[in-house]
């Protein structure tokens, strides 16, 4: 019996890389049929995917000055582990645990 292909979960926190700083900001994802509508911080950038086996690719746009990429996630148990792109030449890297944010040990 083949193994279940891991979920995609509604809520992550993602730690990633843009061309001048590192980020870390929230992800939720909407699934609808075989759509995928994932919104980043607060739905200043929002998404459309399609899946593929445990991949997961996603157009995306900057609601607040309209730039647009696209970042393919590959889909693990718990996480997304992804590299995106703005069309600058460059690919960036992006990891998403599943939940929210994670809390600091003192």
């Amino acid at each position: 019996m083949a193994p279940e292909a891991p979920k995609v979960e509604p809520t992550y926190w993602c730690h990633g890389q843009t061309p001048k700083e590192s980020y870390d900001l929230p992800l939720t994802v909407e699934v609808k049929g075989e759509n995928y509508f994932l919104r980043w911080a607060d739905g200043i950038m929002v998404g459309l995917g399609l899946r593929k086996g445990d991949w997961l690719s996603v157009a995306f746009v900057n609601t607040a000055n309209g730039s647009v990429g696209t970042v393919l996630y590959e889909i693990k148990p718990g996480q997304l582990v992804g590299t995106w792109t703005g069309g600058d030449g460059d690919v960036y890297p992006e990891s998403c645990l599943a939940g929210g944010k994670p809390s600091r040990a003192d």
